[in-house]
Order: structure tokens, then sequence, then C-alpha cells
């Protein structure tokens, strides 16, 4: 009866020390992802597609799954702005809550035009974002956009990249596109 006892007791001991190494290992996997999405450098655009035909407004028709890094929206001939390529993303992080903080833009090095100026290369405030590694979710909320809130699926977070798909529905007149249901999928490469 005494070493069944204390074989129970061992056991529990062991199954109690597993659960907590798993805790751990769950919560140091979480703030691993954190840490990515927040590196300090930020994160630079290294492709984007749409699953549908863009139809811009300035009379250019994009065809389905086409880099859309390529061009200028400014001559008609891509989805960017040659100046909004090489901008810098970053998330910072709250001091209360590290899965959620602001994300900023900053406009790098390249110029605008004289009827789009370009950003300065300073941070500038986007809006604010929730992270959720369980889920792999990103959810962004950019008061300026189309569709204020939406939600990325990450389908990759690590050190080097992070590869979002996003998918927006635009219910009036945007700069750039049609009403419709978009589904883009927008990679980054770690700065």
């Amino acid at each position: 009866m005494k070493k069944l006892l204390l074989v129970l007791i061992a056991c529990t001991l062991v199954f109690s020390a597993c659960k907590k190494d798993e805790e751990d290992a769950q919560q140091q996997q979480v703030e691993t992802m954190k840490d990515f999405l927040t590196n300090k450098d930020g994160w630079q655009l290294s492709s984007v597609t749409c699953t549908h035909e863009l139809h811009l407004q300035n009379n250019t028709t994009i065809a389905a799954n086409t880099e859309l890094l390529t061009g200028d929206y400014a001559s008609g001939t891509g989805y960017f702005y040659a100046y909004e390529i090489d901008d810098i993303y970053k998330f910072v992080a709250s001091a209360n809550a590290p899965t959620e903080g602001t994300e900023y833009l900053n406009g790098n090095t390249q110029i605008g035009d004289i009827n789009h100026p370009a950003q300065t290369n300073e941070d500038i405030s986007l809006g604010t974002y929730i992270f959720n590694s369980e889920t792999m979710l990103l959810g962004l909320y950019l008061p300026w956009a189309p569709t204020a809130f939406t939600t990325a699926s990450i389908k990759t977070l690590n050190k080097n990249t992070m590869e979002l798909i996003c998918n927006y529905t635009i219910q009036a007149d945007n700069a750039k596109l049609d009403p419709g249901e978009y589904t883009f999928t927008v990679k980054f490469r770690a700065l």
C-alpha cells in the first residue's frame, strides 16, 4: 500500500512538472512571437498579391495574383505609389499589455510626387493592433482605412518573415479600389 501511494505521489509530481514545463513553453512561444512582431527595426513589404482582379480608380486593371510591388500607381502601372514600397512598418507594444500596441509607418527614403507627397522619415501612428498568438490573428484598427477594423491571419511569423492574409470588404469609393471583396497576401521582411 505504501509503495502504491509513493508511486501515485511520484506520478502526480511528474505530471505537475510536465504541465508546468508545457505552460512555460507556451508562454515562451507567446513571448517569442510577440518579440518577432515588435522587432525594433520594423518590417518592410517584400511581396503583395490579391486573389482578385483589381480595377483601380485610375482606370488600371491588374490581373489576380499579380505581384503588386511593381510599377507605380501615379503612372497607371501599379497598385502602390513608388514611394510607398520602401515604407517601414513597426508594431510597438503597450507597456501594460504586451500583445496590444500601436502600429507606426515610417516613409523611409523614397519621395512622392507633387500630388502625393511622401511620408516624412519619421514614425507616424497608423492606428492600434491586438495580437493573438493562439489563433494567429492580428487585429488592426486603422481609423483612416476603408475598413477601419480588420483582422489579418498570420500565416508566417518568425525573426525574418511575416506573412499576413488580409480580407477586405470595400463598400464605398476608395482612393485605389472599387467597392468589392478583396483578399491580399502581404509578406514582410524584417529589417
